[in-house]
């Protein structure tokens, strides 16, 4: 059941952002957009065995905290907006980190998965 949640997850935040960056007009529901931001989407390769605990190391989770929110936590500490329609999804059984944010966040969001994976 986990893992079916799992996919179905990640296959709506890469279908969403597909269909997004496909858009000639933002809808109004789609409020980033809307405001003229521009989002992008990108899949990394995150190894359970060491992205999750370098990411601990990075920032120590809160009680009970899962590592989805963990992660959506550092990434806004990180200053990078995260706020729907942007999302950040931690796929631990597919190995894949889903990050949707605005285009002018690109750049620091690479450097910040960079930092999590070498663990600095």
């Amino acid at each position: 059941m986990k893992k079916l949640l799992t996919v179905a997850l990640s296959l709506g935040l890469l279908f969403s952002g597909a269909v997004g960056c496909k858009k000639n007009k933002p809808e109004a529901a789609d409020t980033s957009e809307a405001q003229g931001i521009p989002l992008f989407s990108q899949s990394y390769p995150a190894d359970p065995a060491t992205f999750v605990p370098n990411l601990k190391r990075l920032a120590a989770p809160r009680g009970g905290e899962s590592n989805q929110n963990l992660l959506a936590r550092f990434f806004k500490e990180n200053n990078i907006a995260i706020d729907p329609p942007a999302a950040v999804f931690l796929d631990e059984g597919g190995k894949r980190l889903l990050v949707r944010a605005p285009q002018s966040d690109k750049e620091k969001v690479q450097a910040l998965v960079e930092r999590i994976q070498k663990g600095q």
